[in-house]
C-alpha cells in the first residue's frame, strides 16, 4: 500500500503481528519515505509506504510519524539522521511535544557516515553502516527473514543501485529519485542496534547472495531477465497478468 501524507489516516491495520517497525529516509527537499513493516509468521513484511513530498517542515514531519508510529505501536523505527538529525531530535526531546511517547526507546538514528562494528564467528569486524545494511539485507532475503511485496517499481528501485569498488572501499551508488531502499536500510539498522542478539550467529551471514528479485543490474540483481510478477505469474497456469 503506497499513500500520500495528506491521508496518513488512511494507513492499513495488520492483522496476526504483534512486531511492527518503520524505517524511515528522511529528506525536505527530496522526499521522506516511510516504510512500516510487520513480523508475520516468523518473517519481517513491507505492508504499507507513506510518501511525503514537497518541502514538508520538520515539525509536519515528526508529527506524520508520531501519528504512524502511535497506530501501530511500533516497537522501534530506524530514522535516516545523516543529512539532519531534526526529525529524530524533535521525535525524543525529553522536554518535546512528544516527551510522553517515549521515543528515545524506540528511535534509534541511522547515521551512513558513521561504521558498524559486529562479530563473525567471534572476529569483530566493522562496515560502513550502508554497506552493512545492504549485506544484512541479502542475508535476511536468503534466509528467507523478509517478504517484499509483488510490486515491480519497488523491484525495479532496488536494482538502479550500483556498487564500486575502489582500492580501499566499496561503495554503494543509490540514486538520487530512490529512497525506499534507505528506508529498508534503516529498518534493518535499527533492528540490529536494538537487538543485536538476533545477529549474534554469524557464522550463518551471508554476504554474496540477492535478494530474491530480478534483473541483471544493481546491487540487488537476479539471475535473469523475467519480472518478479512473472515469475509468480508462471506459477499459476490460470493466472493471467493484468
Amino acid at each position: 500500500c503506497l499513500i500520500s501524507w495528506a491521508n496518513t489516516c488512511a494507513v492499513p491495520a495488520v492483522a496476526r503481528s504483534r512486531r511492527i517497525a518503520l524505517g524511515i529516509d528522511t529528506g525536505y527537499t527530496e522526499p521522506t519515505e516511510i516504510a512500516v513493516f510487520a513480523q508475520i509468521q516468523g518473517r519481517w513484511r513491507m505492508f504499507c509506504r507513506v510518501g511525503l513530498r514537497g518541502k514538508i517542515i520538520y515539525e509536519t514531519q515528526a508529527n506524520i510519524i508520531h501519528k504512524i508510529a502511535k497506530f501501530y505501536n511500533a516497537e522501534f523505527m530506524g530514522i535516516d539522521s545523516t543529512g539532519s538529525p531534526v526529525i529524530a531530535s524533535l521525535l525524543t526531546n525529553p522536554a518535546g511535544a512528544y516527551k510522553d511517547h517515549n521515543y528515545a526507546e524506540t528511535v534509534v538514528e541511522v547515521c551512513y557516515n558513521e561504521n558498524i562494528e559486529y562479530e563473525i564467528s567471534g572476529e569483530k569486524k566493522k562496515s560502513k553502516t550502508k554497506n552493512f545494511a545492504t549485506d544484512f539485507l541479502r542475508s535476511m532475503f536468503k534466509k528467507l527473514l523478509f517478504e517484499l511485496p509483488l510490486d515491480e517499481e519497488l523491484i525495479s528501485q532496488f536494482n538502479s543501485e550500483k556498487q564500486k569498488k575502489t582500492s580501499t572501499h566499496l561503495i554503494i551508488l543509490t540514486p538520487d529519485n530512490v529512497h525506499i531502499t534507505d528506508s529498508f536500510r534503516c529498518f534493518v539498522v535499527a533492528y540490529f542496534k536494538k537487538y543485536q542478539e538476533d545477529f549474534i550467529e554469524q557464522d550463518k551471514y551471508v554476504a554474496a547472495p540477492s535478494l530474491p528479485m530480478t534483473g541483471h543490474t544493481g546491487v540487488f540483481k537476479g539471475s535473469n531477465h523475467e519480472s518478479i510478477v512473472d515469475r509468480v505469474v508462471s506459477m499459476f497456469p490460470g493466472l493471467r497478468r493484468l
